[in-house]
């Protein structure tokens, strides 16, 4: 396929590391029995593309640092991110649905957090060693299963937490990688 301009090859390149990212999610959600690990299935799904080269929360910084000055790819990666926003609060609304998320939550809040999560783990990645990797302190609802709880700890840990608490009622809770 020819491309018009380096712009189109790069949106190009964003559409079929999401198109893989999909697939690579939906290959973990068929291989996990418990819907509860769906709630991880698109970081793990982002760490086997990576194991094949391909870093779609890379690219994402890249088109965010493009979109500046090119309205063409800003418009472009504007209608992308809401299409991936639209697709992880699904995958939590299937899990959710399926009993392992608290019928409570706010699955399109939940979908932008773990999108500004992965976002945020490319800058560290990007970046290196230099970057400290903090202790972090997780607020959970009392009404948490302890499904939602491990996740919610998982999901800190994942973003390069050093270490996750999490407070619960008059319980606290500590893991660390």
């Amino acid at each position: 396929r020819h491309f018009g301009s380096k712009r189109d090859l790069f949106l190009a390149c964003v559409d079929e590391v999401w198109r893989r990212l999909r697939e690579a999610v939906e290959e973990e959600i068929a291989a996990e029995p418990d819907p509860a690990g769906w709630v991880l299935a698109v970081p793990r799904a982002i760490t086997t593309l990576r194991r094949r080269r391909l870093a779609p929360t890379q690219l994402w910084l890249h088109a965010l640092s493009e979109a500046t000055d090119d309205a063409e790819i800003r418009r472009h990666f504007r209608r992308h991110l809401r299409e991936v926003h639209d697709y992880v609060a699904g995958v939590l609304r299937r899990a959710q649905e399926a009993g392992a998320i608290h019928r409570d939550r706010d699955v399109e809040a939940e979908a932008w957090i773990g999108i500004g999560v992965g976002l945020l783990r490319s800058v560290q990645d990007r970046f290196g060693a230099g970057l400290p990797r903090p202790r972090v302190v997780v607020g959970i609802p009392s009404g948490a299963t302890e499904v939602e709880k491990r996740a919610v700890h998982e999901a800190a840990l994942a973003a390069g937490a050093r270490s996750a608490y999490g407070r619960c009622s008059t319980r606290a809770i500590r893991r660390t990688r």
